[in-house]
């Protein structure tokens, strides 16, 4: 999401109708103290408030436009509440993501000073604390959730308008090409305010990315002249070429997409010096038609066959758009663009209704495997599992976070839920299975403390009343959690103490409620003496996760990282069968992504200002396993080079043309390959510092060994186009050999420490 789509909507309120709050509720511009700046809603005080003997003074909630502390950027508001007790100030924040999910355990400190806070430990007042802040925060949340959906709906309407005005205007490109231009441009800017205000811009950056696609293949056209019409077909194309390499030069065009400072230098790297000729650009069309038969052939496939090609047709398919992103050798059109956003979409569809159909039938295994697809499981697959009780189902579909743990605001058979322990209460009788249900869901961390509301307690109150329940037996099955657990207890009284705070609380009620405290209080009694239990509870997993943790998971699971990740892995294959023994744990430690080391250096970061964001982090991890994968290609393609200069060298002759060619091809391989280590060796704003100091002192070497070899085919080039008829040096030969040894002395230079512990060839990525 953007760090502060929330703040961005409120600070554009004034541009947009419709925008409410509700009742008693001020809005604030306020400064932090580090400059940040943020929106306060002062929230009313409806009745007098007590948790723990905390008196409840005043509360707010706030909209920070960036972050000032780590929890920020996994929160995008929060609500602080003050306290008051025997004469001293409290502070509570509670942490809240875009869905509205409280993510971490409530932040209660004592207030010291001004800038001084001590916290204290009230792990028995969190759920009345995240009552509290839900109960307060909820209308007002509401209504800004309300609004920008409002807003990102007339957006995403205008950008359907100008769609339908492209489609018209793409019936005749040449004679609309300006106004066709401008119309891209214009959805340009519809995507990026909605990237201002959505809390999933994922799918806006995919659009963008094919906008700018488009728009790069439509720059390269040229309305046709009459004259030209009446040229043959051949000059034509000779001149949309020389087009085309003029907008490469100038950074502008299609082809320049990437590294625009080295278009130049690839496409004259592109020369296949043995035939002498420059290598033809592929058919794109040809290349989207391989995928469509493959995609074709799918179709009549088994599941269980179809579960083992599926994510790799996907990747593949993704894969072409992404080539088209950074270096390519195709000749593109508009045609092959929309084709290929059809095939995606159809690929898509494929992968979704497998999965579907893998759950239902219940092959959780083979479900499992298809990861690509679980992001794109539609809302409909858990209303699934819970109108039919698939206890299971709902395990898998919480376990790989294909639906969250705090699920809420769901509409059934005409009815709508405000949570999925609400859905098994209201729907559970002995006949039906909503045990099972519930029992997984309370396993998984759901919450049994939160309000029942019909009764208006604690759903474990509604279960500790009645004996006879038919959920009631989800305590007996997680003791361990609940009947059993201190803990469980000390919270559930406090939230039952605030049920009888309520001015509405009705006295039979009251008596209801007080005589439960009593009763619970006795049972802690019970559990202190006469049961050594482990207090406090298991903590749920999400909120235990640190930012590099989730961040990680995210990368991990991300398509476009996964698809190089696999192609690094290919090549790395191929290329090591063709090096020696010693070189394999170099070249392989020199491709690998150690993404823990990049968790653990995102958890270490102090400076806020330092922390990237998540498109930040995938951007840079792509860029450089693009980098990693053409240093891979070229040092393959190196070795064939290497083999045929040194058999041209052993004839000890004055060179030809095609051998000077084969020289110039070698020299610009290893200038890109040392580009290309500076690249990954430059720490400079690295501020995670994810590289080791011996791999980079390795790498480091083979730059420089590089650099003696550029030096000497430089010379070997200027002596063979010199008049001397003299043959060059033997010992020149020698120096190809030196390239071969350059991984090998990479390896023994890492492995040779004192301690005698394993190489540590991981993490020559970095984020910058």
């Amino acid at each position: 999401m953007s760090k502060n789509a929330l703040f961005n909507l409120i600070n554009a309120r004034k541009q947009f109708a419709h925008f409410a709050m509700p009742d008693n509720v001020h809005l604030l511009e306020r400064t932090h103290k580090s400059g940040t700046p943020y929106f306060l809603f002062e929230l009313p005080l409806k009745e007098q408030l007590v948790i723990g003997g905390y008196r409840l003074t005043n509360h707010h909630l706030s909209v920070y436009s960036d972050a000032v502390g780590k929890i920020d950027y996994k929160s995008q508001y929060h609500y602080t509440a003050y306290f008051e007790k025997e004469g001293i100030e409290y502070r509570l924040h509670v942490f809240f993501d875009s869905r509205d999910y409280f993510f971490s355990h409530p932040h209660f400190a004592e207030i010291k000073s001004e800038n001084e806070f001590v916290t204290v430990n009230c792990q028995e007042h969190d759920a009345a604390f995240t009552l509290l802040a839900d109960t307060a925060t909820r209308e007002l949340v509401e209504k800004l959730r309300a609004f920008q959906a409002m807003v990102i709906k007339s957006l995403e309407a205008l950008y359907e308008e100008l769609e339908a005005r492209i489609l018209v205007l793409s019936e005749n490109i040449h004679l609309n090409k300006k106004a066709y231009i401008e119309a891209i441009k214009r959805q340009k800017e519809v995507l990026n305010q909605i990237v201002l205000y959505s809390n999933h811009p994922g799918p806006v950056f995919r659009k963008m990315s094919w906008l700018n696609m488009t728009l790069a293949n439509v720059m390269t056209i040229d309305a046709p002249s009459a004259a030209s019409k009446e040229e043959a077909t051949s000059s034509d194309k000779a001149e949309r070429v020389e087009r085309k390499s003029r907008s490469a030069k100038k950074g502008t065009g299609y082809q320049a997409t990437h590294f625009k400072q080295h278009a130049v230098q690839k496409s004259a790297l592109a020369e296949d010096v043995a035939k002498h000729k420059v290598a033809p650009k592929e058919s794109f069309a040809a290349a989207i038609q391989q995928l469509k038969l493959r995609t074709d052939a799918y179709q009549s496939m088994t599941d269980e066959k179809l579960i083992t090609q599926i994510e790799e047709l996907y990747l593949d398919v993704l894969g072409l758009e992404w080539t088209l992103e950074s270096r390519h050798n195709y000749e593109v059109t508009l045609k092959d663009l929309t084709n290929l956003r059809v095939l995606e979409d159809r690929v898509k569809q494929l992968g979704i209704g497998l999965l579907q159909r893998a759950l239902i039938r219940e092959h959780y295994e083979q479900a499992a495997q298809l990861n690509s697809f679980h992001s794109m499981l539609p809302e409909t697959i858990v209303l699934l599992a819970l109108q039919n009780f698939k206890a299971e189902l709902l395990d898998f579909l919480l376990k790989h976070k294909i639906m969250p743990i705090n699920f809420k605001g769901f509409v059934i058979a005409h009815k709508e839920y405000p949570s999925l322990v609400d859905y098994c209460f209201k729907n559970s009788t002995k006949e039906v299975p909503a045990l099972k249900c519930l029992n997984i869901l309370v396993k998984h961390g759901v919450s049994l403390l939160d309000i029942e509301s019909s009764s208006g307690l604690p759903y474990a109150a509604v279960l500790l009343l009645k004996p006879g329940h038919p959920l009631r037996e989800v305590l007996e099955q997680n003791a361990g959690l609940t009947i059993n657990n201190p803990l469980f207890y000390k919270q559930l009284n406090q939230v039952l103490r605030l049920v009888l705070d309520k001015s509405t609380c009705a006295p039979e009620l009251k008596s209801q409620v007080a005589e439960l405290i009593l009763s619970n209080q006795h049972k802690i009694e019970l559990l202190k003496h006469h049961i050594h239990s482990t207090e406090p509870m298991s903590v749920p997993s999400y909120l235990e996760e640190t930012l590099g943790e989730q961040m990680i998971r995210q990368l991990l699971d991300d398509p476009q990282i996964r698809f190089y990740k696999q192609s690094i892995e290919r090549k790395v294959a191929q290329l090591i069968r063709r090096l020696p023994r010693a070189q394999h744990k170099a070249i392989a430690g020199f491709t690998k992504v150690d993404f823990e080391l990049i968790s653990n250096s995102l958890n270490r970061i102090e400076n806020l200002a330092e922390v990237p964001s998540f498109e930040e982090i995938k951007k840079d991890v792509v860029r450089q396993q693009i980098l990693i994968l053409e240093f891979v290609e070229l040092r393959d393609e190196a070795i064939d080079k290497e083999e045929l200069l040194s058999f041209v060298i052993q004839l000890k002759r004055k060179l030809t043309r095609d051998e000077k060619k084969l020289l110039a091809r070698l020299n610009m391989i290893l200038s890109r390959m040392g580009e290309i280590e500076k690249l990954l060796l430059n720490r400079e704003h690295d501020p995670i510092q994810a590289i080791k100091d011996k791999v980079s002192a390795s790498l480091s070497e083979i730059s420089n060994e590089n650099s003696d070899l550029k030096q000497i085919i430089s010379g070997l080039i200027k002596e063979s186009s010199s008049s001397s008829s003299d043959a060059p040096r033997p010992e020149i030969g020698l120096a190809f050999g030196m390239f071969y040894n350059m991984f090998e002395t990479a390896s023994s230079d890492t492995t040779a420490n004192t301690s005698g512990e394993e190489p540590d060839m991981t993490n020559i990525c970095r984020i910058s």
